[in-house]
């Protein structure tokens, strides 16, 4: 598979295995969240082959990396049935008019292979909002997460999940999408060379080049991992600042294609991930993931290597950011959120989010009910057996 589609492939794969890593208790109306008192009873596991679904995964998992996810979470995936699930989806695909829509819009849609142009993004955008979001909002993600609602083998995956995220499932993925689909879809105006507006995924890549295997590109996204919160404006406007590593006078865009005003839809995706609980709680392998989201704070580059491992890190820091490990340990990472700042010219974020839309102040990180002392914790390990299986199939493929 040649490396550019290994790296869109991948990119979606984490959107999909999010789904997978996720797990909280029931909501009811009026949105409270209610937990779930009853424990599960004679619950299996993915390692007994005698269930479907580990017939259905097995394939995709040479290296049985999915037996390693905790407990819990295996019970809860070994007690669905995928066939019943891609029936459900399917019969949604089939009577929703959003689902209906979107079918006939990926039938017609023409992916360029390279030189992404605005309109391109128009093209693939207006459906996207018109009606792909709202069939996976209102049709397929409740189709999914019926049965795992349903589950009693599902109860403590639940929990795992209402504690680390503060969602469930659906509401999760539902955000989670949303705040996605701003980062590429939102337009601002005016675009650049003169042009009346431009959608946010066009700004992005023209800002950062179009060229993935360029090592500007690679040195960009490595100084965009390093921007401080009090420096979001100065780095979206090409404008010098110092970065989290110390080094003075750098600039991330180059005048006048800088992104601006887009820059907007990933602080608030960052800040959405900065509120979860486990981010507050959470540490893997000496990282505080507190860390990479407060203000005056970051990690090293190193630390994040030996978290990862060498294999899992080596390969997700070449697909996903071009560079190699003596790069990323050299520096000292942190994802910039929760910043507004008052920019120039209109933007107009494709799909409202409640908590988004350039208005979200930085966050007030919530301590988790247990301890506010940074520990492991279920989604961090299932975190990471994900990425390690999506590594695998990808050097497969």
């Amino acid at each position: 598979m040649a490396t550019g589609t290994r790296r869109v492939a991948l990119a979606l794969a984490c959107i999909v295995v999010g789904a997978d890593n996720v797990p909280p208790s029931v909501r009811y109306p009026g949105g409270v969240l209610h937990p779930v008192t009853h424990a599960p009873v004679n619950c299996s596991s993915l390692t007994a082959s005698n269930n479907s679904m580990h017939q259905a995964l097995r394939p995709y998992d040479p290296a049985n990396l999915l037996f390693q996810i905790p407990l819990a979470w295996s019970q809860c995936l070994a007690s669905l049935n995928p066939d019943a699930i891609l029936k459900q989806v399917l019969a949604v695909a089939e009577t929703s008019p959003s689902c209906i829509r979107s079918m006939s819009a990926l039938a017609m849609l023409k992916w360029p292979r390279a030189n992404w142009t605005n309109t391109a993004y128009q093209s693939m955008c207006s459906p996207l909002v018109r009606s792909i979001v709202p069939c996976l909002k209102t049709g397929v993600l409740p189709a999914v997460f019926s049965p795992v609602l349903g589950s009693p083998c599902c109860v403590e995956m639940i929990h795992d999940f209402e504690d680390g995220v503060g969602d469930t499932p659906q509401v999760f993925l539902s955000n989670a999408l949303e705040y996605a689909v701003n980062v590429v879809c939102s337009t601002q105006s005016p675009g650049f060379q003169g042009t009346a507006n431009q959608t946010c995924g066009y700004a992005l890549a023209k800002s950062f080049g179009t060229d993935s295997h360029s090592p500007i590109v690679s040195a960009r996204v490595l100084t965009a991992l390093q921007v401080p919160n009090n420096d979001t404006c100065n780095a979206a406007l090409g404008n010098p600042f110092t970065t989290t590593s110390g080094v003075v006078n750098t600039t991330l865009f180059t005048t006048p294609d800088v992104p601006t005003s887009c820059v907007q839809p990933i602080l608030d995706l960052v800040a959405y991930v900065r509120q979860w609980p486990v981010t507050a709680n959470a540490s893997l392998a000496g990282v505080h993931l507190a860390d990479l989201f407060g203000d005056g704070t970051c990690v090293n580059g190193s630390l994040i290597t030996t978290a990862l491992g060498a294999n899992l890190s080596a390969f997700l820091y070449r697909e996903l950011l071009g560079v190699n490990v003596t790069q990323v340990n050299a520096t000292c990472v942190h994802l910039a959120n929760g910043k507004s700042c008052g920019w120039a010219g209109t933007f107009v974020a494709a799909v409202y989010t409640a908590r988004g839309n350039g208005s979200t102040p930085a966050p007030s990180i919530r301590p988790s009910a247990a301890s506010t002392a940074p520990h492991d914790h279920p989604i961090m390990s299932s975190i990471i057996t994900a990425l390690t299986l999506m590594a695998t199939v990808a050097l497969l493929a």
